[in-house]
């Protein structure tokens, strides 16, 4: 395990809430998803950058019985994690301990549209769109809701198909 930076600039928080559950440095073990991946090379760069980047990620409860997932800070990330069975309060108290400046999140889009309710509004809200999944329901109501896009290919495609207005894009 490696230390979080002595300086942070700023906070973000990965949620991969109902995802492929994995610790940081597990890219160099076993195989993951993009997403996962995505996770482990950007946050372990935006550490060593400086920035305190956090991971709350859901598992098994047998495998938190078990430990093999611990909470920690592997390859400059914090992780916590929760049992599949937590529910959204769980989310919320590690939302409201590391107070983020950012929040990413990697799927779980409901989950994370009633989050958006409960949170301070000066968090900057974003979705991790890797599926070709429909999420115009958050666009509809949430005008403090931002997609971050794989490929320019996906990009173009969801923008076509979804209609989603200019304002609500990341860049």
């Amino acid at each position: 395990m490696s230390e979080i930076h002595e300086n942070t600039q700023k906070r973000m928080l990965f949620l991969n809430v109902g995802g492929i559950p994995f610790t940081p440095g597990d890219i160099y073990k076993k195989s993951l998803g993009g997403t996962e991946s995505m996770l482990e090379y950007l946050g372990s760069t935006l550490a060593k950058d400086g920035f305190d980047i956090q991971y709350v990620c859901s598992v098994p409860q047998k495998d938190l019985d078990e430990k093999k997932f611990e909470d920690g800070v592997y390859s400059g990330i914090r992780c916590h994690y929760l049992a599949n069975t937590s529910g959204l309060g769980s989310v919320k108290a590690i939302v409201d301990m590391v107070s983020p400046e950012y929040i990413i999140a990697l799927n779980a889009f409901k989950m994370f549209d009633c989050l958006c309710l409960q949170i301070d509004d000066n968090i900057k809200k974003f979705i991790w769109v890797h599926n070709d999944i429909p999420v115009t329901n958050f666009f509809k109501f949430r005008a403090d809701i931002y997609m971050m896009f794989v490929s320019e290919w996906q990009k173009h495609r969801f923008l076509k198909n979804y209609k989603i207005p200019e304002d609500r894009r990341s860049e």
